[in-house]
């Protein structure tokens, strides 16, 4: 299965997240370094587990099926999924965490928790998640036509 990945910036959210986005598919390499933003990333994994390990590697991993909530880091955070990617990330923007997950941005900075914990209404969002196929097709721009002289 080929990778794939759809990230989308919801209209009306643009000042609490900056993107919404699903991946599914096997990477062609044992894990991946991701840079440091000030965001906070809710990951809700709906297939097999992911090792999140923050501190570029050198933090306490976490390995989870249900999902993670990565805070702001300044170090790279090391993803690593334990078979086929599956699963719906939420990227908030640096003021975006407490308003979206109810969680001071501080308390999880450079750390990567459980998110059903952390988040306890990722519980039912994850469940009515693992009933959907796949991202519906991003919408065709239109035009709008010029108003006639």
């Amino acid at each position: 299965m080929e990778f794939r990945f759809v990230s989308r910036r919801p209209e009306g959210l643009e000042r609490f997240v900056e993107s919404i986005w699903f991946a599914r598919g096997r990477i062609d390499y044992p894990d991946e370094r991701i840079a440091p933003t000030g965001s906070t990333v809710a990951v809700v994994v709906l297939g097999d587990p992911i090792r999140e390990t923050p501190a570029d590697g050198a933090g306490e991993p976490l390995v989870t099926g249900t999902g993670f909530l990565l805070g702001p880091h300044d170090r790279p955070v090391v993803n690593e999924p334990l078979g086929e990617t599956h699963c719906v990330g939420i990227v908030t923007t640096p003021v975006g965490c407490e308003a979206v997950f109810g969680i001071r941005p501080a308390t999880i900075r450079g750390r990567v928790v459980d998110l059903l914990t952390a988040w306890p209404a990722a519980t039912p969002l994850r469940r009515r998640l693992l009933h959907l196929d796949a991202p519906a097709p991003a919408p065709t721009p239109c035009s709008t036509p010029s108003p006639r002289p």
